[in-house]
């Protein structure tokens, strides 16, 4: 592991002689492990030691500025991948997409992945989550439709990233078009995909299908419980909310901080504070947090 206070120099590489190659795999790893300025280190000393970088090695330090939102580094990249000639390509283009996506810049995610000579799912599940975690459900549904006529495959990420935006507008008709699908396609059994389903029935105000598609899943882990409980409290159903709390500890089912905020939100829209008092108090010990309440 690097320090994030020592900067690669030419003695520290010169003992192994790493490749361009090498150091793409490099800088991916430091960014996996959230080192993005480690990552940045080393393309700058990739460029001074006069190593031109290739396709791959680019691919690898776009994440970085994603990470950082450095916007500046990150256009500058991308004159690097035009001048170049590298542009359009389907890892490059994806790395660009997203780096864009988290600057906030759809702009210029749109015009990237318009000049895309070749989209495969990755690409598309990239867009469609970039307009819908930009507040543009509606371009992301848009997307997704593209998608389809496309020929491109989809995925349970592509559904459940088209459900988060039917739920973010909310939009029930799109909602149950998707449903639709995914019995059609045997997406019905995916539990992320079933637990965004009964998100967006929930928010259209839908409990009845929401509750509906819980009862028929085959399988259900703590995605899908907190779901539910959410949904009920979301409607100020506590009771209901309760219920299945406890139906979800009875089925041996760890709870989270997810479940947390759902039974606390649950007790707050039902205007429960007792009850809210005591399940912080009983969930935080479960937890393992130490609970102080200031008056």
């Amino acid at each position: 592991m690097i320090s994030s206070s020592v900067k690669p120099d030419s003695i520290t590489f010169a003992t192994f002689l790493p490749s361009v190659a090498e150091l793409a795999s490099l800088k991916q790893g430091l960014v996996l492990n959230g080192m993005n300025n480690n990552a940045l280190e080393i393309f700058r000393w990739l460029l001074k030691e006069k190593m031109r970088p290739n396709s791959l090695t680019l691919a690898s330090v776009l994440p970085a500025c994603a990470g950082l939102v450095a916007l500046k580094l990150g256009k500058e990249l991308h004159g690097n991948i035009l001048k170049h000639g590298l542009d359009g390509r389907l890892h490059l283009g994806s790395a660009l997409t997203d780096m864009y996506a988290k600057s906030g810049r759809l702009d210029l995610v749109h015009q990237v992945f318009e000049r895309m000579f070749e989209r495969d799912t990755i690409c598309w599940n990239s867009m469609i989550t970039s307009y819908s975690q930009n507040g543009k459900p509606e371009e992301a549904i848009d997307i997704f439709r593209q998608m389809g006529m496309a020929g491109a495959k989809y995925d349970c990420v592509s559904i459940s990233a088209a459900l988060s935006a039917c739920a973010n507008l909310p939009a029930l008709h799109y909602g149950k078009e998707i449903h639709g699908f995914m019995i059609r396609s045997a997406f019905i059994s995916d539990l992320f995909a079933e637990s965004a389903l009964i998100d967006v029935y929930a928010k259209c105000g839908n409990l009845v299908l929401a509750r509906s598609v819980f009862d028929m899943m085959e399988e259900k882990n703590e995605v899908s419980w907190n779901s539910i409980i959410s949904a009920y409290g979301s409607h100020g159903c506590l009771q209901d909310s309760l219920v299945l709390f406890h139906e979800m500890l009875g089925n041996g089912i760890l709870l989270d901080h997810v479940t947390f905020l759902g039974i606390l939100s649950a007790c707050g829209h039902a205007g429960q504070v007792d009850d809210g008092i005591f399940y912080l108090r009983n969930m935080g010990s479960q937890l393992g947090w130490s609970i102080v309440l200031a008056w």
